[in-house]
C-alpha cells in the first residue's frame, strides 16, 4: 500500500532525543551536553507527540515556553532551552 514505507522510516521523539543527546556528549561539553539533556527532557515532558513528524509549532511557543514558565524558570533560561531543542529539531530535520 502507498505509505506504508514512510511509516517504517518515522523517528519517535524518544529515539530522536537519545541519539541526539549521545552525540552531544560526545562532540560537546559537559555543560552542554547537560543543557540540552534538561531541554530536551523538558521538552519531552511537555510534548504528547510520539514522532517527530508530528511536532509543530503550537509545540513550541505555547506549549512549551508555558511548561519552562510554569516551573519557575527565568525568561533568559526560558530562551535559552527553547533555542536548544530548536537545534534539536533542526538537526532532526
Amino acid at each position: 500500500m502507498k505509505g506504508e514505507g514512510a511509516n517504517k522510516t518515522r523517528q519517535t521523539l524518544t529515539a530522536a532525543v537519545a541519539e541526539y543527546l549521545s552525540d552531544t556528549k560526545d562532540t560537546k561539553s559537559k555543560k552542554t551536553a547537560q543543557a540540552y539533556t534538561l531541554a530536551l527532557t523538558a521538552f519531552q515532558e511537555s510534548c504528547s507527540k510520539i514522532c517527530l513528524d508530528q511536532i509543530g509549532h503550537r509545540d513550541l511557543k505555547p506549549t512549551y515556553i508555558a511548561h519552562l514558565k510554569r516551573r519557575g524558570l527565568s525568561d533568559r533560561t526560558v530562551y535559552n532551552r527553547y533555542l536548544n531543542v530548536i537545534v534539536f529539531l533542526n538537526s532532526a530535520g
